[in-house]
Formats: C-alpha cells, structure tokens, sequence
C-alpha cells in the first residue's frame, strides 16, 4: 500500500514538474514576442528569433502556436476575452444608450493605447482570421459584442428611447461597424490618446441614435 501511494505520489510530482514547465516555457515564449514584435515589428520578427530570445527549441514554438498570427493571438487572447466579456456583464441598465454603449467600447482604445504598434498589426490580422488553418489561439468573436448591442437596442426600443421599426440585429450590427471603423481610424494617428477616440466615436454613435433626419422632416 505505501509503495502505491509512493508510486502516486512520483506521478503526480513529475505531472506536476512537467505543467510548471510547460507554463514557464509559455511565459517566456510570450515576453519574447511581445519584445520582438515591438523592437523589431511583427512583420521583421520570426519564429526562429522569438524561439531563441525565449530559450526554446524552435519546434517547441509550434506546441503553442500554429504560426506567428496565432502567436500574435496568443498575447492578446486573455485581455480581447476580458474586454469583451467583463463590459457586457457589468451593463447598467439605467444608464442612458451612449453611456453603456461607451462601457461597452471604451476599454478597447484604453488598451490598444498601451502599444499602438502592436495593436494596428492585431486589428489588421483579426480582420482575416476566418482564413486562419489554426483554431487554437483564436481571439472571441463579435458575436458575443453584437449579441450585447442587440440586448442594449432592444432594451432601447421597449423603452420608447430609439425608433422601433428597425431590426435590433441591424442596429447592433450598424453600432458594432461604426465602432469597427472608429477605432481603426483612431489608430491611424502616429500617437493615438484614448480618451480622444472615445470622445469622436461618442460623436458617431449620437449620430447613429439620433439619425440625419431634420427634425420636424417626413422625408
């Protein structure tokens, strides 16, 4: 009996040894990226120099990532899930339309802030991700935002706030483009402040509730 819990025992050690390492060659091969990527760019960094800044054979990249969009993935993955996901559970429902539409967006220009290099090399790889032969790093969709921009606009529409006789599916998709385009505009700048692309995509979204029709106008 004390040899099988010994034996269990050792299983377990060395079950254990081999996820820290497992872990810790993840942490490496994540700070090595993110080092390269903004020392070098994405486009001028490789596999090969990201696996040796990290100390890893060059197959071992490969345990973690599919290619180097999918190691790109891999450094954002955690935080896109959190920005997507943490915005929409804490939804204030007294809050006027713009307000939660704001929660909803401003946490992504806060963090694209932080490396606007890196961030514009994201948004231009996520746009092809469908085309991705990895399904392993894939950052959350827009489903989850739009599913929460529709809740928002039909929330909205019961309330008398916004005309009813559009689908919510099209206004929350309409929202999620103006956004969409917004924030890619806003990374256009050499040095991008948050707080000025959420106060311009406040304006557009106003403009979206409020519409171009004069008021008083039938046409």
């Amino acid at each position: 009996m004390d040899k099988q819990v010994r034996r269990e025992g050792c299983t377990a050690d060395r079950l254990g040894r081999r996820a820290r390492n497992k872990q810790d060659k993840l942490a490496r091969i994540r700070v090595a990226a993110q080092q390269l990527f903004s020392e070098r760019g994405y486009d001028g960094t490789t596999l090969r120099e990201v696996a040796a800044a990290a100390g890893v054979g060059f197959g071992t990249i490969f345990a973690y990532a599919h290619d180097k969009r999918d190691l790109l993935f891999l450094l954002f993955a955690e935080d896109i899930a959190r920005l997507t996901a943490e915005p929409i559970r804490t939804l204030d429902g007294r809050r006027p339309l713009i307000e939660q539409l704001l929660h909803i967006f401003s946490g992504n220009y806060e963090f694209f802030a932080r490396d606007p290099a890196l961030s514009r090399v994201l948004l231009r790889e996520i746009t092809f991700d469908m085309f991705s032969p990895s399904q392993r790093n894939h950052l959350p969709d827009r489903s989850l935002i739009i599913a929460g921009l529709n809740y928002l606009v039909a929330a909205a529409q019961r309330q008398g706030s916004i005309d009813g006789r559009w689908s919510p599916d099209l206004v929350a998709l309409t929202l999620y483009s103006t956004y969409s385009g917004a924030v890619r505009q806003w990374l256009r700048s050499p040095d991008p402040v948050a707080a000025e692309g959420i106060a311009a995509l406040r304006e557009m979204l106003l403009l979206q509730i409020s519409g171009l029709k004069p008021r008083g106008s039938d046409a």
